[in-house]
């Protein structure tokens, strides 16, 4: 997908460590937490962080035009589904091909978690927010 930032800050939408973890992301990087999310378009994906994060969407990521390819609908984010860290389950901080990563399948309004492969070969999209 190519690049669509708006903001003047940029932060892809993934957990690292027990330091930068997508829970934390408001605290760590100034990000507001209650306005919508809004997708490039400007359509409300959430009403605001925390709805985000709940994993409960207002609108798919297809629908509202943030995952163009309907057959690319996983995001690494090497997080649980409460944004934070998944210790085992992350590509060793997003470094390697060996081992397994954690995503979350954003098709439906209600987003999951799951587990991919550590590869170059792998279809899963990342996603960055733009502040």
């Amino acid at each position: 997908m190519a690049s669509r930032k708006t903001g003047s800050s940029a932060k892809a939408f993934v957990s690292y460590s027990s330091f930068d973890e997508i829970r934390g992301f408001p605290e760590s990087y100034s990000i507001p937490v209650n306005i919508p999310i809004r997708a490039p378009n400007n359509v409300i994906i959430a009403s605001n962080w925390r709805d985000f994060l709940d994993g409960d969407l207002a609108i798919t990521l297809m629908a509202a035009n943030v995952i163009r390819d309907p057959t690319i609908v996983r995001i690494w984010t090497f997080s649980t589904l409460n944004g934070a860290v998944n210790n085992t389950l992350n590509c060793e901080a997003g470094t390697s091909t060996v081992g397994n990563g954690a995503y979350w399948n954003m098709s439906n309004l209600i987003y999951t978690s799951d587990v991919q492969v550590c590869s170059n070969a792998s279809s899963i999209e990342l996603l960055c927010l733009s502040f």
